[in-house]
C-alpha cells in the first residue's frame, strides 16, 4: 500500500530538492554541511540547450551576494564520467556568465556510500575541479536533537529554513541510527507542527529524496503518520475542492452549450450566468473552449 502511494518519478527528487533551496534567498544554502559562501541572492535559470542528461541528477544554479556564482548538483550514484559532465556545465555557466561575476564555484552533494569520487580534470590546455559534499560526513544528531526539543516544546514554532534543510538531509547524514528510523522519526515529529504547509513539504521531502534508503517497514509507517495526520486531512479537503471546482466547470459549460443550441437570447443567457456566478472572464473563457 505505502510502495504504491510512494511511487516517485526521478524527475520528482529533483523538483523536491530543488524547492528547498530556492528558499533560501539572503542565506548561505550550504551551511548545514559546514561549507561556507556567500548568501543567495537569486537563482539563475540552468536551461543550455547544449546540455543532454538522462538522469536523475539536479542541477542549481545561484548568484551570490559577493557576485560569484554557486553550482549545485546531487548525485545518488557515481560513474566515471562525471567529472566531465560537470567540467562542461561549468564551461557554459562560465561562457554566460564569465562578463558579470568574479568566479564560479561547483559543488557536488552525495548520498550515503559513495566514496573515492573523482573531482578533478588536468590536462596541458584544461584543468577544472569541483568541491565534495559526502552527506554521511556530516554529524546530524546533536542539531537534530535540540531541534527536536524544540518542536515538541513549541508545536506553533517557526522553523528557520536551515531547520527544515536539516529535517529533510537529516536521515542521510552521519547519524547513530539509519536511514530509515531516522525518517520515520523526522516524519512523526514534524507532524506535531502547526503549521500545516512546512509539515506537508517536510514530510513529502523526506520521503522522496531518501526513498531508496527506505525499508518497507518505515514506508509503511511514513504513509500511516501522512494518512492519520492533519497534513493528509489538508490534502484530501484540497482534492475534495479541486474535484468540485471541476465539476462546476463542466456544469457551466454544458449549461452555456445548452443555451446556444437553444437560441436563448443575450439576457437570458447573461442572467443565468450570473445565477451560477460566472464571471465575464470566466465567461469568454467558456465561450473559447466551446467554440474550439
Amino acid at each position: 500500500m505505502a510502495e504504491e502511494c510512494f511511487q516517485i518519478h526521478r524527475n520528482h527528487k529533483d523538483i523536491a530538492q530543488k524547492s528547498v533551496f530556492m528558499e533560501f534567498k539572503g542565506i548561505n544554502p550550504l551551511k548545514l554541511f559546514d561549507y561556507d559562501s556567500a548568501p543567495i541572492v537569486q537563482q539563475l535559470p540552468n536551461d543550455f540547450p547544449a546540455i543532454k542528461t538522462e538522469d536523475n541528477r539536479s542541477d542549481m544554479v545561484f548568484l551570490l551576494s559577493d557576485n560569484t556564482i554557486l553550482h549545485i548538483e546531487f548525485q545518488s550514484n557515481k560513474t566515471v564520467e562525471d567529472v566531465e559532465r560537470f567540467c562542461y556545465y561549468h564551461l557554459n555557466i562560465y561562457n554566460k556568465y564569465k562578463d558579470k561575476v568574479k568566479d564560479i564555484k561547483t559543488v557536488v552533494i552525495y548520498v550515503p556510500g559513495l566514496k573515492n569520487v573523482k573531482n578533478r580534470i588536468e590536462t596541458n590546455q584544461l584543468s577544472f575541479e569541483f568541491d565534495k559534499i559526502h552527506l554521511d560526513e556530516c554529524p546530524g544528531d546533536k542539531d537534530f536533537l535540540e531541534l527536536s526539543q524544540k518542536i515538541l516544546s513549541n508545536p506553533k514554532v517557526e522553523l528557520t529554513k536551515e531547520e527544515e534543510l536539516l529535517l529533510v538531509y537529516n536521515p542521510l547524514m552521519d547519524i547513530k541510527d539509519s536511514p530509515s528510523d531516522r525518517a520515520v522519526e523526522i516524519v512523526k515529529l514534524v507532524d506535531n507542527l502547526d503549521d500545516h504547509n512546512v509539515k506537508f513539504k517536510i514530510i513529502g521531502t523526506v520521503a522522496t529524496l531518501t526513498k531508496r534508503f527506505l525499508t518497507d517497514e518505515a514506508l509503511e509507517k511514513i504513509w500511516e503518520v501522512f494518512r492519520m495526520g492533519s497534513v493528509f486531512e489538508k490534502f484530501e479537503k484540497e482534492k475534495e475542492q479541486e474535484i468540485i471546482r471541476s465539476t462546476e466547470r463542466k456544469v457551466k459549460v454544458e449549461v452555456l452549450r445548452s443555451m446556444r443550441n437553444r437560441n436563448f437570447t443575450a439576457s437570458e443567457v447573461d442572467k443565468i450566468m450570473k445565477d451560477l456566478k460566472v464571471s465575464p472572464e470566466e465567461l469568454k473563457d467558456i465561450e473559447r473552449e466551446i467554440s474550439e
